[in-house]
């Protein structure tokens, strides 16, 4: 087929008075179209009667008010660069002409096109635009009533969407569909979508960006998948977002942040997650107004596994809430810094600390946790302060005895099953450096750990008890030296554990 050149013109016959008028004139487009084309108000409408191809090398410029419909199922592919420079009174329209819904195959840009369009209007496709690999910018367009998609991009694009609007989608606004895309989504509009408004890669939440409003959409959440061999492969900061990101809207797979890559969440934001391993690193709530929500996709507790600290791993949380998980946090021998936050909900423990982990907690409320608020085991440093637990099914706090230094000033217990710290004292010697055990307002339980009930003070070392402290059941064997400092009003005191016999 010859190229075909723009500015030739058809002619409706009326069928009726074989009379040919200028309401009824359009311009034909098919094929092949090559060099630089410009599509005019005056040569518009533009039909398409066959699939359209911008070739690599081309270029088209569209004026304001052209119409640009489609005849049949068929498709305009952009490989060269398109330029529309139109508005929303002035609007580009692409578009079919007495189809049915989905009747035509939108807009295609390939990878070879690089094009800028503001003010244009897609409309009635399958999909109505798709971006494979291309450079596109989109400004002030809108997406409407695709018979599925708004947009879809995918493969290594680069896109941009700014003030744009998705509506009247029969599935998504916007689809992002591998890891590939760069670029923005800034100050756009989702409204009633058939699902979700934003459906894209975990790969790809770094393209959100602020002033994004959904509206009416049959799902208010933005699906994230996390089926990829590799969900985040570089540095990213998830901002806020006014519905939440469902990472379980896709697939059942944990969102993975790998080592050397560093994810950022910015407040108020919200995830329903599977599970989030982290074995680089996650930086939460530092910056903004609110909270980050992490939570499972029900309020039941362990309806999601919560997130496990790979070792070697870091995570530094801030006005940060975990809800609803297997264990809240759990920690082997990584990097744990959490500050004003809540765990609550949790089936098993609110925060699980091991290894050789460095903890801190300062001003954080762990909350109604199946079994310990806080479990410390294993060659820890760090602090707890000015924290509360409260609510756990068992000890609020579980801790081998070299831990104990642990635990700080200011903290509070409150309606514990066992109002009482559980000490496990399982090693020989328990304690091999000097060390001091604060009162807590609430007994140290020697008896937690049936392993081992006997708390052992090894030669050289000092073991401090300050005002105020009380020890309940097993034994303290004592090869160094043990401080008991009691004061009137606030004596030491060795106690049998409750159900003990004295």
């Amino acid at each position: 087929m010859k190229p075909l050149r723009a500015s030739w013109r058809g002619l409706v016959l009326l069928t009726l008075a074989g009379a040919m008028t200028p309401a009824d004139a359009y311009t034909p487009v098919s094929g092949n179209l090559s060099g630089v084309l410009h599509w005019t108000l005056s040569s518009s409408p533009y039909w398409l009667t066959g699939d359209a191809i911008l070739l690599p090398g081309a270029s088209l410029t569209v004026d304001p008010d052209v119409l640009v419909q489609a005849t049949g199922n068929y498709t305009l592919i952009i490989a060269g660069n398109l330029s529309v420079a139109a508005s929303a009174d002035h609007p580009v329209t692409f578009t079919s002409r007495s189809l049915p819904l989905g009747g035509w195959g939108g807009v295609h840009f390939a990878p070879t096109s690089r094009s800028t369009l503001a003010g244009a209007v897609f409309s009635l496709a399958n999909d109505n635009v798709t971006i494979d690999g291309a450079r596109v910018s989109f400004t002030d367009c809108k997406f409407l009533s695709a018979a599925r998609d708004g947009a879809v991009v995918y493969n290594s694009a680069q896109v941009n969407f700014r003030g744009c609007t998705f509506a009247d989608c029969g599935r998504r606004g916007l689809y992002l569909e591998t890891v590939y895309p760069t670029g923005s989504v800034s100050n756009c509009t989702f409204r009633r979508s058939g699902e979700y408004p934003v459906f894209l890669k975990a790969n790809c939440v770094g393209m959100l960006g602020t002033g994004l409003e959904f509206l009416g959409n049959a799902y208010q959440e933005i699906a994230v998948s996390t089926s990829a061999a590799i969900d985040l492969q570089r540095d990213q900061a998830w901002k806020p977002q006014a519905v939440p990101l469902n990472l379980v809207a896709a697939s059942s797979d944990p969102l993975t942040i790998p080592a050397g890559v560093t994810l950022t969440l910015r407040r108020p934001l919200a995830l329903i997650c599977k599970r989030m391993n982290v074995e680089g690193r996650l930086v939460s709530g530092l910056t903004g107004s609110g909270k980050v929500m992490l939570t499972g996709p029900s309020s039941t507790p362990g309806s999601w596994e919560g997130i496990y600290l790979s070792p070697g791993a870091e995570a530094e949380l801030l006005a940060t809430r975990v809800f609803y998980a297997a264990t809240g946090i759990t920690c082997p021998s990584a990097r744990l810094t959490m500050t004003n936050c809540k765990v609550a909900g949790s089936r098993d423990d609110g925060v699980n600390v091991s290894g050789s982990s460095q903890i801190t907690l300062d001003g954080t409320n762990l909350a109604q946790s199946g079994r310990y608020g806080l479990r410390l085991v294993g060659a820890l440093t760090g602090s707890v302060n000015n924290s509360t637990i409260s609510s756990s099914g068992d000890f609020p706090v579980y801790v081998t005895a070299n831990n104990v230094p642990l635990l700080g000033t200011q903290n509070g217990y409150r309606s514990n099953a066992k109002q009482a710290i559980g000490v496990a004292c399982e090693a020989e010697p328990d304690v091999t450096t000097s060390a001091t055990w604060r009162n807590q307002g609430i007994p140290y339980d020697l008896t937690a750990s049936p392993a081992g009930t006997v708390l052992s003070v090894g030669t050289g070392a000092t073991l401090t008890l300050n005002p105020g402290t009380t020890v309940y059941g097993g034994s303290v064997h004592v090869h160094g030296n043990l401080r008991a400092l009691g004061v009137p009003g606030h004596p030491i005191q060795f106690l049998p554990a409750p159900g003990c016999p004295g």
